[in-house]
């Protein structure tokens, strides 16, 4: 009985993620403003962290295959072109440090009980996501606004599909991707971009919850 409740959980969950994809798929092809720019291009929404006049800091916890981390979360610009994001534990252990160039974040360095690929995969999707590192240079198309209490922004990147969610009151940022039509992340930026939350599905489920350090 388990074992048939445990397969009726997850088709359950795939048709509501494939249900979601639909809707919003249907909104962006249907929208009269989905070639509307303006102030919605990606310049803007992530202008903070393009070029931070310093290093942003922010204290992180992280939950990935049953293990639990804390500590420090430091994005710093090394060259105009180089940005890295490193993550170091509360006893000062450097766990990773990725390099963000263009629209991309690679490993530089990852700590040795952390090196798989699913995982190292999966981590620097979920920053990139969380910095929309995906969104730089491109033109999102503004889909428009749903009952005057949010705006939606949408960007086809490769297979993923990437709906941002600008809601206007209470000021939150939510931010799903797809990949093809199965959900792979959900992020939620709220206080004015100060506390930052990612839950990631599939394979290697991770959650990040992450509050900025201002100085």
């Amino acid at each position: 009985m388990r074992h048939y409740r445990i397969i009726f959980l997850l088709l359950s969950s795939l048709l509501l993620s494939r249900c979601a994809y639909h809707r919003l798929s249907s909104s962006q092809k249907n929208s009269s403003y989905s070639k509307q720019k303006g102030i919605h291009d990606s310049t803007v929404l992530i202008s903070p962290f393009i070029h931070p006049q310093k290093a942003i800091k922010y204290k992180a916890s992280i939950d990935v295959l049953n293990k639990h981390f804390t500590g420090l979360i430091v994005l710093k610009e090394t060259d105009p072109e180089t940005k890295h994001l490193v993550f170091v534990t509360e006893l000062g252990m450097r766990m990773f440090d990725f390099e963000w160039k263009g629209d991309n974040m690679k490993p530089i360095f990852v700590f040795e009980a952390l090196n798989k690929p699913k995982l190292i995969n999966t981590l620097a999707k979920s920053f990139e996501t969380i910095f929309m590192v995906k969104w730089v240079n491109k033109n999102p198309e503004y889909i428009g606004n749903r009952h005057e209490f949010y705006n939606i922004v949408y960007l086809k990147s490769g297979k993923k599909s990437m709906f941002l969610f600008d809601r206007l009151d209470p000021p939150i940022e939510e931010q799903i991707v797809f990949n093809k039509r199965k959900k792979e992340s959900k992020t939620v930026t709220s206080n004015n971009g100060n506390t930052i939350k990612l839950k990631q599905y599939g394979l290697v489920k991770l959650y990040i919850e992450m509050d900025k350090i201002n100085e």
